[in-house]
């Protein structure tokens, strides 16, 4: 499943929400990592400013929208060839975006964490509570919300330091065996941080 599919999906049980605009605090049930607030407080656009590393401000919407454009370009297609996946592993390959997906999120809030810390957990929660294949009680949208906040709690101990744990966990998801289990990890941890330096260079670009 594509980017593009997931947010054609309408959530279920409640009104699809328009791009842009907040969700409501039952829209989103996501936990947070211990020591964390839940994310279910919806970031005013307006109110979510922060003066970043420079003096230039930026709001959450804006920073929510590059990172939102930077994620539809991702296919993962390379990474999943990467890890022997081809294009005859059709159920396995659909399983896998979504968990490259979640992680992609994941890994941007680290970014932000870095870069924004003042103002990360805002700019994060106003991402979480707005982006349209993030809502409601769909199958897809519960479990990518399920898959981010794993990857964000497997993040807090090392940051971007150490992927080891993520790669582990994201290994584990995508069924590798057991004999291939070391190689996978390796090859993972490349990705997980090739990925992170992609989004942690493009934070702020076009703003």
């Amino acid at each position: 499943m594509t980017i593009e599919q997931l947010r054609d999906t309408p959530p279920r049980g409640n009104e699809p929400v328009p791009a842009g605009e907040p969700a409501t605090a039952d829209a989103v049930r996501t936990s947070c990592p211990a020591g964390e607030a839940p994310l279910r407080e919806t970031a005013s656009p307006q109110d979510a400013r922060s003066e970043g590393p420079s003096p230039i401000s930026f709001t959450a919407e804006e920073v929510s929208r590059t990172f939102d454009g930077l994620l539809a370009t991702f296919d993962f297609k390379a990474q999943l060839e990467e890890i022997g996946l081809g294009p005859l592993h059709f159920i396995k390959r659909a399983r896998a975006r979504l968990e490259f997906i979640a992680l992609s999120i994941a890994l941007w809030k680290l970014a932000l964490d870095k870069s924004f810390p003042q103002d990360a957990r805002l700019f994060f929660r106003h991402y979480m509570d707005t982006a349209p294949f993030l809502q409601g009680e769909s199958k897809p949208a519960k479990e990518l919300r399920g898959h981010i906040t794993t990857y964000v709690s497997l993040m807090v101990p090392k940051g971007d330091a150490d992927f080891s744990a993520v790669s582990e966990h994201l290994a584990a998801n995508l069924g590798c065996q057991d004999q291939d289990m070391r190689r996978q990890r390796l090859k993972l941890s490349l990705i997980i941080r090739s990925l992170y330096a992609i989004i942690f260079n493009n934070l702020i670009k076009g703003l």
